[in-house]
């Protein structure tokens, strides 16, 4: 389907930890799907490591905004090097943030670059990464003796997820239907041309699965 894509984000919680000339710089990378939750997370991380002199940090979001913060660092040369880490692992929805632990040796531009960009890409590492996919939520409704058939069929196209199936007046259920695999108009219009217009499909929205 024209304009949906694939989607590479964070598939957990990451560490990492380094030294640089007694300077220690601890990483942190997770999902992270909104700004001022991810920046609630930054704060709880600080609270972690009240002794830390900076907490440097980059967000990255499916949407396209990105931020990032040096946090008393010179300018792009903590945060920058985090939101590089993002990038270059090609993920969205994501968050790393790095700890430092100032270890009385001032490490210049070049220094601080290297091992606030090396923190964020081994806690990015750590975290892994995983792919979600656009899917077409739909919502179905159809009466029983139809229902069989219809199940059958939707098992065996490409793309298309059954899920919380329920039994009441009707059998309904939500169908996902991968945007990358399969056309939700035609599913639907297959939908009801097997069942002489008796099933009720209706579009909800499109979500991200993995």
């Amino acid at each position: 389907m024209e304009g949906a894509r694939l989607l590479r984000t964070l598939a957990g919680r990451g560490t990492s930890r380094l030294e640089e000339r007694r300077s220690v710089f601890i990483g942190v990378a997770e999902p992270a799907t909104d700004e001022a939750a991810w920046r609630a997370r930054v704060a709880a991380i600080r609270a972690e490591h009240p002794h830390a002199r900076h907490v440097a940090w980059a967000l990255r979001l499916a949407g396209g905004l990105e931020r990032a913060s040096d946090d008393g660092e010179p300018a792009a040369t903590a945060g920058a090097p985090c939101l590089e880490a993002l990038r270059a692992a090609g993920v969205c929805d994501a968050g790393v943030a790095v700890v430092r632990y100032f270890g009385g040796t001032l490490l210049g531009r070049g220094g601080l670059i290297r091992a606030y960009g090396a923190a964020a890409r081994q806690a990015v590492a750590a975290a892994g990464v995983r792919e979600r996919r656009p899917h077409a939520v739909i919502a179905l409704a159809l009466p029983y003796p139809d229902w069989p058939a219809v199940m059958a069929w939707l098992e065996r196209v490409p793309g298309v997820v059954l899920r919380g199936a329920e039994y009441a007046e009707a059998v309904r259920a939500e169908v996902l239907i991968d945007l990358l695999a399969a056309d939700p108009q035609a599913v639907v219009a297959e939908l009801r041309e097997r069942t002489a217009g008796r099933a009720a499909a209706e579009p909800r929205d499109t979500r991200l699965y993995p």
